[in-house]
């Protein structure tokens, strides 16, 4: 009975199969699917693509730009920036890899190393042309840190042949502009000393607040005895009720504008007196009435309007 109960079944089963093999073909065998392996990218989006997946960054856009010259775009971009090393060794990947896709690479390369974290100014470098590893790295640990988390390097020629021209954006935690004027030799001291940049520019605000508040844009590379006359000509703005205050220093000119109150009518001569007085050459101080509702509205202006 034992063996009977084991073979009769076992033969039922093959009778089965070979019943029905006259009329549909058998099931096919069951496999475990093979993993894809991804092409190698034809094309930039699919580079860009590429190492988005691979990890080595979180957000790429490659593009080939039509223009005079032709100009390729990188854009790398984290949630959180590497450390300039790191960042500097995923470009350079990206840069082999585009050099092995392309067959005639434009001669132009614009670079964008950029944090994607919320909440914060523009942070990361920008670049209208490729400068070297050496300048990129520079701009990169100089932009590592506060005061200044950005910079944008550009080549312009204005009537002296191209020049190398980087340009900083920097905050500065402060109260008003008595504080982000105090903080002119720390500003001026980031990316001073950079080889193969010309020309150097820096704005300066609060930290946290909207640059119409308080701003510094500084145009000229650091000059002595600058920041204590900034903080004499904020320290009159807050004395005098004003605010909103922007200051430009080109070097050979100042210019200081913001809000005051009509009652602050000598303000605006006193500040340019002394600006003049510290030994720089121009200077225009202008002050629009509080509420003004037209730009005719003005509480005060130096020198006199001619």
């Amino acid at each position: 009975m034992g063996i009977r109960a084991f073979v009769l079944p076992l033969a039922l089963g093959v009778g089965l199969l070979a019943g029905c093999s006259g009329t549909s073909e058998p099931p096919a065998p069951t496999t475990t699917p093979t993993p894809t392996v991804a092409a190698e990218p034809t094309n930039l989006e699919e580079l860009a693509q590429a190492v988005m997946a691979e990890g080595l960054v979180d957000i790429a856009a490659f593009a080939e730009l039509a223009g005079t010259p032709d100009a390729l775009s990188l854009s790398l971009m984290w949630n959180e920036l590497p450390a300039p090393d790191d960042q500097l060794a995923a470009l350079s990947e990206v840069e082999a890899r585009i050099d092995d896709l392309l067959e005639f690479r434009p001669e132009m390369t614009q670079i964008g190393l950029l944090s994607l974290a919320e909440g914060t100014k523009f942070a990361g470098i920008t670049t209208a042309y490729d400068p070297g590893d050496e300048v990129l790295l520079a701009l990169l640990e100089a932009t590592a840190d506060a005061p200044c988390t950005g910079a944008a390097l550009d080549r312009l020629d204005r009537g002296d042949g191209p020049r190398a021209h980087a340009e900083f954006e920097c905050s500065v935690e402060a109260d008003d502009i008595v504080g982000l004027a105090s903080a002119y030799d720390d500003v001026t001291a980031v990316g001073v000393d950079i080889d193969g940049v010309d020309d150097i520019r820096w704005n300066v605000s609060l930290a946290g607040r909207p640059t119409t508040d308080a701003l510094l844009r500084l145009q000229a590379r650091p000059s002595e005895g600058r920041q204590e006359l900034f903080v004499d000509m904020a320290t009159m703005a807050a004395d005098g009720d004003a605010d909103e205050i922007t200051i430009i220093d080109s070097g050979s000119s100042i210019t200081v504008s913001g809000f005051a109150d009509a009652e602050q009518s000598e303000l605006c001569g006193t500040m340019y007196d002394h600006i003049l007085a510290s030994g720089v050459e121009r200077a225009r101080v202008t002050m629009q009435l509080h509420e003004s509702t037209s730009d005719e509205d003005w509480a005060c202006w130096a020198p006199p309007l001619s």
